[in-house]
């Protein structure tokens, strides 16, 4: 099986442990260490060892690219794992083969053989190796290449406050998953616009200079400008770890005050402009859509599901494509939103009644389950499966199996609006389902507690929002 890790994706931002590396990645200790002594950059010199998101990710980037190319003493390509490895130099040996002077090792990987042509500099590594009077620091002087440094320079600089992180990503399990990351995303930009600066070290004027860092980005234009909404997050998620800073160990002596000096009134948030407005279609615009597409192959029979889904109950792509086969009721034109199965925006759970759109969209989404039904899905199956599980057929599996997952990328929705709006003169997004169904309700004739239960269906807790 390879062994080249595409399907790992650490986060950038994160930082990771040793054990959830090892949880992650699907290897064993051993193998982290020689990942580390292979060039993998740990965020400080101290044990037990952390990393960087950015950093594990640049390692193995570079050891899949690095057996593209020429390799360096010391390094074998493993036809395994699909990536360049180093062996401990004890371990490398001659070999004579067809009048070849060849080397071989065992993949620290999969411990597999692995071997390579002889070089000049493979053969002076060994003899080092070999040779009890070359110093150990010698003879690493060549081995390998320090993949993990590759980089930005402030990936590589900025991991002063890694240990400091690791602890507050610890608190941030309360949160869900993406709020974690968007709290942490502004933490990080804090410590990059600070080069770095210890935490510890944090002071008022660091605060006051970030502020007005911020309130200068909502005046420019071009891709730098920030929005009002992204200015006021981000100074939200840096007060409450700021206040959480100040009650650590080590931290109760930075100024009470702190917390203040991120906030801005309300007339300099007012400053920055509005920006460009969303566009969404009319309903009578999307059912044109949707009857244009395609529907020959299994592929864009799924799109066009996907897209009238969307439009039905005003869903969200990550809670769209989590849902499974028994979430959609057909007999009463209802679409549960489980938080306990799918992916939904702060665990709500939900009922949702098919909103009144034309027949189309639930017709549409009514075909699509009884497709699946006829390829042998059951109740438990994702409601929009993987392209190649159902080209494959899989549901018709004659032993028992496992249900079927959903997609973790949102990529299907977004090719469905594509593939929708192919052609049309203008792009609409998947989140642009939502806000036509929240504008039809101010062209309907509802009454009050119509238009408050029409909220309520899209997961709105108050009629204004």
């Amino acid at each position: 099986m390879a062994r080249s890790y595409k399907g790992v994706r650490p986060k950038k931002n994160r930082v990771y442990s040793v054990d959830d590396v090892m949880i992650d990645y699907g290897v064993c200790r051993n193998t982290v260490s020689n990942w580390v002594q292979s060039g993998l950059a740990t965020s400080d010199n101290k044990r037990p060892h952390l990393f960087r998101g950015s950093q594990l990710s640049a390692f193995h980037k570079a050891r899949r690219e690095r057996s593209r190319t020429t390799l360096l003493a010391g390094e074998f390509k493993c036809r395994v794992c699909d990536i360049a490895v180093c062996p401990p130099r004890e371990s490398i040996d001659f070999k004579v083969c067809q009048g070849r002077e060849m080397l071989i090792a065992s993949c620290p990987e999969c411990r597999g053989v692995v071997t390579k042509i002889s070089s000049k500099p493979d053969r002076g590594l060994l003899v080092g190796c070999i040779n009890p009077n070359t110093p150990g620091e010698s003879s690493d002087e060549e081995i390998g290449l320090p993949l993990g440094d590759i980089g930005t320079e402030a990936e590589i600089l900025h991991c002063q406050n890694d240990r400091l992180f690791y602890v507050w990503q610890g608190y941030a399990n309360k949160y869900d998953v993406k709020t974690a990351d968007s709290h942490l995303a502004a933490i990080r930009d804090l410590e990059v616009f600070l080069d770095g600066k210890p935490f510890d070290k944090l002071n008022r004027d660091d605060l006051s200079s970030y502020r007005n860092h911020l309130r200068e980005l909502l005046k420019v234009e071009g891709r730098a400008r920030l929005s009002r909404s992204t200015v006021s997050h981000r100074l939200s998620h840096l007060r409450a770890f700021v206040t959480w800073l100040r009650m650590q160990e080590g931290y109760k002596r930075l100024p009470e005050d702190l917390a203040g000096y991120l906030e801005l009134p309300r007339s300099s948030l007012a400053m920055g402009p509005a920006g460009r407005l969303k566009e969404q279609p009319t309903i009578k615009e999307a059912e044109d859509l949707l009857r244009a597409m395609p529907d020959r192959t299994v592929k864009q029979r799924r799109a066009r599901a996907i897209f009238a889904t969307a439009f039905l109950g005003a869903l969200r792509a990550d809670t769209l494509l989590s849902l499974q086969i028994k979430h959609v009721q057909v007999e009463c034109w209802r679409i549960i939103q489980d938080p306990t199965v799918s992916r939904v925006k702060n665990g709500k759970a939900l009922t949702i009644q098919w909103f009144p759109i034309p027949d189309l969209f639930a017709q549409t989404l009514i075909g699509w389950v009884e497709d699946l039904q006829s390829y042998g899905f059951a109740d438990r199956d994702a409601l929009f499966p993987n392209i190649g599980l159902l080209s494959k057929r899989v549901g018709h599996a004659t032993q028992p199996r496992a249900p079927i997952a959903a997609m973790t990328s949102k990529k299907a929705v977004t090719e469905a609006f594509k593939a929708a709006c192919k052609g049309h003169i203008k792009s609409y997004t998947p989140h642009s389902a939502r806000r036509t169904i929240g504008g039809l309700r101010d062209i309907l004739s509802l009454t009050n507690e119509q238009r408050t239960a029409w909220s309520l269906n899209m997961g709105h807790e108050k009629e204004p929002t």
